[in-house]
């Protein structure tokens, strides 16, 4: 993701997983990789694959729960992101991803307290943005998204972004 050469980072990865011992780090990473190029069903494959070769890993865990979100799995979504938590409850972004899989299921109170929770600034700034939109609460979800783009326009273009289109405003 630094270099934006999408290819020459799956032939890595793809290399790296024919070698004899696959680790789960490798496989969380070409999980991460997929879901980036839209291939949202091996993503998940890839990441329920590095959680069972790194039980103990919650970024394992955190990227199958984004995975399996973006796949539509929410229960199985809301279940790896519960166990990234339990395994470091302070990650940053994992609030955001069990977040977000409350609100995609209409489970809105259960979202904003996610999203209260995340302790990454930019993260819970923008997942606060996205679901007070969702909740009808506009002018607290306006006052977000400014906050967002005075903060975190450097670095958080993506967030804006993302903020935006949960509104589908371009």
């Amino acid at each position: 993701s630094h270099d934006w050469d999408w290819k020459a980072a799956e032939a890595s990865f793809q290399r790296a997983m024919d070698l004899a011992a696959v680790r789960g780090s490798v496989l969380r990473g070409a999980g991460i990789l997929a879901l980036y190029l839209g291939r949202v069903e091996d993503a998940v494959l890839l990441n329920r694959r590095a959680v069972a070769e790194d039980p103990l890993s919650p970024g394992a865990f955190s990227a199958l729960g984004n995975a399996c979100r973006y796949a539509g799995l929410h229960e199985e979504a809301r279940l790896a992101a519960e166990k990234a938590l339990e395994l470091a409850p302070q990650r940053d972004v994992t609030h955001l991803i069990l977040g977000l899989a409350f609100l995609e299921q209409g489970r809105l109170e259960e979202a904003l307290a996610e999203m209260e929770r995340e302790p990454a600034r930019i993260h819970r700034v923008t997942g606060l943005a996205v679901v007070h939109h969702a909740m009808g609460r506009h002018a607290e979800s306006d006052a977000e998204l400014r906050q967002l783009i005075e903060e975190f326009s450097e670095d958080g273009a993506y967030q804006i972004a993302a903020a935006y289109a949960s509104r589908r405003q371009p």
